[in-house]
């Protein structure tokens, strides 16, 4: 078991965030189309639009959930962002080309409006709930701190343990080196 990475961490939010976006606008086309002619690649089409929020850009910084006011403006973006790439290129979300309906009819706006409260909601607890989890594995998972080692060598430090030069006047000492000199 380890410790979830802070760019992982941040990923999943990315990918949540890109999820949300997908599922609104999803939700707010077929309020306005009345049903949705899906093509059979359609659920791999935004998976892989998920996974690419998720790879895109990368952080360091420890992972900490973000207020409510940025969550919010996050998931409204990528749901404007989502419905208008379903509007203009519904064949790059797996949709079957149709007539060309406006922009926002009323029923997608409701649709949306209902989709970004809840989705908000969501996406902020579960950013909560990452950021706790990450905080708890962090927590559980550092290493000890490690209590400083003992140097092999002892070696005494304090002045009382050196020796000390007797308190004695020396007497006059000769030179102990080459031969004695003759007397």
């Amino acid at each position: 078991m380890t410790a979830i990475s802070a760019p992982r961490a941040h990923a999943v939010r990315r990918a949540s965030i890109a999820a949300a976006g997908i599922a609104s606008a999803i939700a707010a086309h077929m309020v306005a189309m009345g049903d949705l002619a899906l093509l059979p690649v359609a659920p791999a089409l935004w998976a892989m639009l998920i996974a690419l929020a998720a790879v895109i850009g990368t952080r360091r910084a420890p992972f900490v959930a973000r207020g409510m006011g940025a969550t919010a403006l996050l998931v409204v973006l990528s749901q404007m962002a989502m419905h208008v790439g379903m509007v203009t290129a519904p064949w790059a979300f797996g949709i079957a080309a149709h007539h060309a309906e406006p922009l926002l009819t009323p029923g997608s706006a409701v649709a949306h409006v209902v989709a970004a409260i809840v989705l908000v909601a969501l996406v902020a607890w579960g950013e909560r709930a990452l950021a706790v989890l990450s905080a708890v594995a962090r927590a559980v998972l550092s290493p000890a701190p490690r209590r400083p080692r003992r140097s092999g060598v002892v070696a005494c430090v304090r002045p009382s343990c050196a020796s000390r030069a007797p308190r004695a006047r020396f007497l006059r000492a000769t030179p102990s080196r080459g031969p004695p000199l003759p007397a």
